[in-house]
């Protein structure tokens, strides 16, 4: 199932018919949506052609009203839709296509304008939030006659640009900003961010993994398809499968039990090394493209076999039924069958004794038993570990608290380290290790 190379799917998207130039109220400038262009980048060139902002394109076509911070390669309406295709002469189905509605029924069952579509998060900002949801390859944006933004771009299980071997950018390479689409601004040819004036082609891509290059082809695949061959399970329909690599994506990025499965799934020291410095965070979909892309390909290692290796990884860090369902209605069958049948028994029950034992073990490896050290042992939260653990000291020794890699360091140079390493969406350890590594030149 993930092996060899795939051509990378984009959906069915329709082909852009001749534009009809004999419309007489078109408007002047009517280009045609490029091969997997979103819709948001087709209607900034259209507005940027005609002179225009976006924002006064909007209020051309909608009279009254106002574009704000509106993602609309997901709020795109049908009367814009409608009047965009009267006066560039394009389909309304060929607009549609641009945006996600191309999705619809493979990775999401329906859009009811109000919920989080899962794979889709918004792009730029959400409700003042930031919001990293609009991904580029600096390598294609560089090569491209007309430079524009892919649709595949916006998904969230896309993380690498399968025809460089790159790992995308979600932010912009000067400011690290996100990206808002609709207020790029075209300089010298190319797209420039409008904060700081840099051209998304500053951008330097790390290469990607192999494994993850395989991984994405078959998770692009079914859109195409519309099915997929799951090893060990059968035919399995796309909107089943992406919710089935959503759940599990979950499981590895946020939760109790994240960290627990990296570990187990890791192939090597330096793989584990690399995916227990991955913030443990809620918006997983967020997560910088080659965080996320570590650890799809984890996804990857828990669909090969399904469902053999998913409940063995569960079982040897004490994942229950009970941890993975609260709702058997929001989960597929592929999901629900396997977990109700073969993870049946309740949490792990943790005696007095074995936490007598644990206790004792860390205090002869110079450890305190704390509440939170036996926790962290057993994966589960006991009485017993209320009764044997002693007291956390008032303060971290030195080498133990949460910037441990910055002890030594200015009071100017940590804060600066740990601003930089917020800003680009790391905790400050696995940032200070790539910085230390591109200071070393090492791989």
């Amino acid at each position: 199932m993930y092996c060899g190379s795939e051509d990378f799917v984009l959906g069915s998207i329709p082909e852009a018919e001749e534009l009809d130039y004999s419309v007489p109220i078109g408007w002047p400038a009517r280009p045609r949506p490029l091969f997997d262009e979103s819709f948001a980048s087709w209607f900034l060139r259209v507005a940027q052609g005609n002179g225009v902002t976006p924002s006064e394109l909007y209020r051309v076509a909608l009279p009254g009203a106002y574009l704000h911070g509106a993602d609309l390669d997901r709020s795109a309406c049908p009367d814009l839709l409608r009047e965009l295709s009267r006066k560039t002469g394009l389909a309304v189905d060929i607009l549609q296509g641009l945006t996600f509605a191309r999705w619809c029924g493979s990775v999401y069952d329906e859009d009811d304008g109000r919920k989080k579509l899962t794979w889709l998060p918004p792009a730029g900002r959400e409700k003042s939030r930031k919001s990293y949801g609009q991904q580029f390859c600096p390598l294609c944006l560089s090569e491209d006659a007309v430079p524009y933004l892919r649709g595949s771009w916006r998904l969230g299980f896309v993380s690498t640009c399968p025809h460089h071997g790159t790992v995308l950018l979600d932010r912009c390479p000067g400011c690290s900003e996100p990206i808002q689409p609709l207020k790029l601004v075209r300089r010298g040819g190319g797209l420039a961010c409008p904060r700081c004036g840099g051209h998304l082609t500053d951008g330097t891509p790390s290469p990607a993994h192999p494994e993850d290059v395989r991984f994405q082809a078959v998770l692009t695949r079914a859109i195409r398809d519309g099915w997929v061959d799951l090893p060990g399970w059968g035919s399995l329909h796309a909107l089943a499968f992406y919710k089935l690599v959503s759940i599990l994506f979950r499981l590895v990025s946020t939760g109790k039990f994240a960290r627990a499965l990296r570990h187990h799934l890791s192939q090597s020291l330096e793989e584990r090394y690399a995916t227990a410095q991955i913030p443990v965070v809620k918006e997983v979909e967020l997560i910088p493209p080659e965080r996320r892309a570590q650890l799809l390909r984890l996804v990857g290692r828990l669909l090969a076999s399904w469902p053999t290796d998913f409940i063995a990884a569960c079982k040897a860090v004490g994942v229950s039924q009970g941890c993975l369902i609260k709702d058997a209605a929001a989960v597929p069958f592929v999901f629900l069958e396997p977990v109700t049948r073969l993870l049946s028994g309740g949490p792990r029950r943790v005696t007095q004794a074995e936490m007598q034992a644990a206790a004792d073990e860390l205090r002869r490896r110079g450890e305190q038993p704390t509440y939170g050290a036996l926790t962290t042992l057993f994966n589960v939260k006991a009485v017993e570990a209320e009764r044997q653990a002693e007291p956390a000291l008032a303060h971290e020794p030195y080498g133990q608290g949460r910037y441990w890699k910055l002890d030594g360091i200015s009071p100017e140079v940590r804060a600066a380290a740990r601003k930089m390493a917020h800003k680009e969406g790391e905790n400050v350890a696995g940032w200070v290790e790539k910085a230390l590594r591109s200071q070393l030149g090492l791989p």
